[in-house]
């Protein structure tokens, strides 16, 4: 993961809140700096908690679609809405790399695995 761009949408442990305690993305992150990842995260009500957390060791961005420029990897961490209206083509325009990996099965595993690298994982929504 050395230099990478990861794109990680969602940090909260789920959605309408801004509540990070016990959120999975907490340990995503960590790990993803361990193995020296660069990473970039939105979500659209948690970065005052997260750059508590964080500091300023990930990038913060505005948007879902900012979030995916240029991202060799994307990980869904929390089931907003927002989120869930992202289509395929949405992370084929945005990123380098198609690497999705849905965190939280907000996805059609049929619908995305057709056009990008893709993995539902974790409990479903």
């Amino acid at each position: 993961m050395k230099n990478k761009r990861v794109a990680v949408l969602g940090l909260v442990f789920k959605p309408d809140t801004d509540d990070m305690r016990e959120a999975v993305s907490v340990k995503v992150v960590d790990k993803l700096l361990e193995e020296e990842a660069n990473v970039v995260a939105y979500d659209p009500k948690a970065v005052v908690n997260a750059r508590h957390i964080f500091g300023d060791r990930i990038e913060y961005a505005r948007s879902s679609m900012e979030c995916l420029k240029d991202a060799e990897c994307c990980i869904v961490a929390t089931e907003w809405k927002e989120f869930k209206q992202l289509e395929p083509k949405d992370f084929l325009r945005q990123m380098k790399s198609t690497l999705v990996i849905d965190g939280r099965r907000i996805y059609n595993q049929k619908e995305f695995s057709r056009r990008l690298n893709f993995a539902s994982i974790g409990l479903s929504a």
